[in-house]
């Protein structure tokens, strides 16, 4: 028997109206990294990082490249963090969910990926076991925090296929960040989708047996994602489970976490990769957290609710500290609250930039986002090897 995983995580996205995520790329990322690690028996395994993450790439990968490898015995992985949306189907009178890849237009229904493709995909795998999780929402809402792209639906239709509803071979089980009508939020202090948080959690409970049945996960990520989402954001998200079983369908126990060093190239202290040691501004806040570390955002201690206070027409200077800093690239970026992201530096390689705030930048919260990849085709999250994000409250004089 073998497991075979798909992860996909797009944060950052080709168009400027589709607004920018904060982990979803993270999520992918860990999620992939916890189940390679732990998983001896891995088959075809792949993840697709923001600008990997192409529709033609999903449906290539999802197509081509997955027909006939997957046996009949076999247990198959399909992870996605990103933007969802709800648009009319092509294939009926009815509306229809989405998953919404790097490069998708306004035209949903026919750039992004659609569930009726998503049941043929699955429908045609010939194996005992297959595991959806879908970190988005369909909701349509157009809060910052939430996973949902906002797309105009032109007339009234009496159904809606969505992944609630689906109908899938069995063995297979799809869990859902959310309803179709709620959000799925963004988690600012555990630095994940709210429901990969607690879905990553849960996979890493230490249990005393090596598998057990995938229905067991399902109750306490559900019950922490509605208290976490009451508590902190006052809002309800409900995560939910749709699943087609008979009899007991396994999950494998993963013993290490995801931030435990590995002995191949995966591990945070390759000496081959670039890792961000500290981004200082030139007001001496500095911030050594990076994704490569598992500890990426904000400030290294007190979070987003530490985050210093600038002023509109400041003149800010930015130097990253990078380890293994040989042959490397640099990106500076900003993101003014509730807005996109915007390139500030592009890849160069100067690890300094200077930047005067600009005035849409006011409010909270102002991100900035430095990224370091080595002059090279391969990187580790797909458009660099590591970056982190500096938070600023922007006042006005």
């Amino acid at each position: 028997m073998k497991y075979h995983i798909i992860s996909i995580g797009i944060a950052k996205y080709l168009n400027s109206y589709i607004r920018n995520l904060r982990f979803a790329d993270k999520d992918a990322v860990d999620f992939f990294t916890l189940f390679s690690t732990n998983v001896s028996e891995i088959g075809f395994n792949t993840s697709l990082i923001n600008e990997k993450a192409t529709l033609n790439q999903i449906k290539k990968t999802l197509g081509k490249e997955l027909k006939g490898i997957i046996n009949k015995e076999d247990a198959f992985f399909f992870f996605y963090s990103g933007h969802g949306a709800t648009a009319e189907s092509t294939q009926e009178d009815s509306l229809s969910h989405y998953l919404v890849p790097y490069d998708a237009t306004k035209d949903i229904p026919n750039s992004s990926i659609s569930l009726d493709y998503i049941k043929t995909v699955f429908n045609n795998l010939n194996c005992s076991a297959c595991f959806i999780f879908i970190d988005c929402c369909f909701s349509g809402a157009i809060n910052m925090n939430s996973k949902c792209y906002t797309y105009q639906i032109k007339k009234n239709f009496k159904k809606e296929k969505t992944f609630q509803n689906i109908i899938l071979g069995v063995g297979s089980a799809i869990f859902t960040a959310s309803k179709h009508d709620e959000e799925a939020l963004e988690d600012f202090e555990n630095k994940h989708g709210l429901f990969t948080y607690f879905l990553l959690k849960e996979l890493q409970k230490p249990r005393p047996v090596n598998r057990y049945p995938v229905s067991e996960i399902f109750d306490p990520i559900a019950n922490k994602v509605l208290e976490r989402a009451k508590e902190v954001y006052d809002y309800t998200q409900t995560p939910t489970l749709n699943a087609k079983l008979e009899g007991s369908v396994y999950l494998p126990v993963f013993k290490k976490t995801y931030t435990e060093e590995t002995s191949d190239d995966r591990a945070i202290t390759s000496t081959f990769r670039p890792i961000i040691d500290s981004v200082i501004d030139n007001f001496e806040n500095v911030n050594i957290n990076s994704y490569a570390k598992g500890l990426s955002g904000d400030w290294s201690s007190g979070g987003i609710e530490s985050s210093p206070e600038i002023y509109i027409g400041d003149i800010m200077t930015f130097t990253i500290n990078v380890r293994n800093n040989t042959n490397l690239k640099y990106r500076f970026q900003y993101q003014p609250p509730g807005g996109s992201f915007i390139t500030i530096q592009d890849w160069s390689n100067l690890n300094i930039c200077t930047w005067k705030v600009p005035k849409n930048a006011f409010g909270k919260w102002l991100v900035v986002n430095v990224q370091v990849r080595k002059n090279d085709e391969f990187n580790y999250l797909g458009f660099c090897d590591d970056y982190t994000y500096m938070t600023y409250i922007v006042l006005s004089r």
